[in-house]
């Protein structure tokens, strides 16, 4: 992300999943992540989400809370209404079966860009 304008500013970034077909009817976008970046103006930098398994998981009709293999669509934006790069993933293995006590939080990298002038 870069900041193109005179003044500094914040932009909040949200990391949104969907399960592409699975067992039982999912969220259209389940966020996930999300942080809030601030950037001088110029200033350009770059995140990295870590998404654990665990937040992908869901309660299937048996209300076991599970993992499906599939495929999965990333996106990320400033809202659910406006994302602005995806793509999609796919888990593969079996089913597997988690304990809703060993939920992992998407961890978030951000990295500084060297500023780059525009002549």
């Amino acid at each position: 992300m870069r900041n193109d304008g005179p003044r500094a500013g914040d932009e909040v970034v949200q990391l949104y999943v969907r399960a592409i077909a699975g067992s039982v009817t999912r969220p259209v976008k389940q966020l996930v992540g999300f942080i809030r970046v601030p950037l001088q103006p110029s200033q350009t930098r770059r995140l990295r989400f870590t998404v654990d398994p665990s937040q992908l998981a869901f309660f299937d009709a048996a209300m076991r809370f599970i993992v499906e293999p599939g495929a999965v669509r990333i996106m990320v934006g400033a809202s659910c209404e406006d994302i602005r790069a995806e793509t999609i993933i796919v888990l593969a293995g079996p089913v597997r079966e988690l304990d809703t006590a060993a939920l992992v939080p998407t961890a978030v990298e951000i990295e500084e860009l060297p500023t780059v002038n525009s002549a």
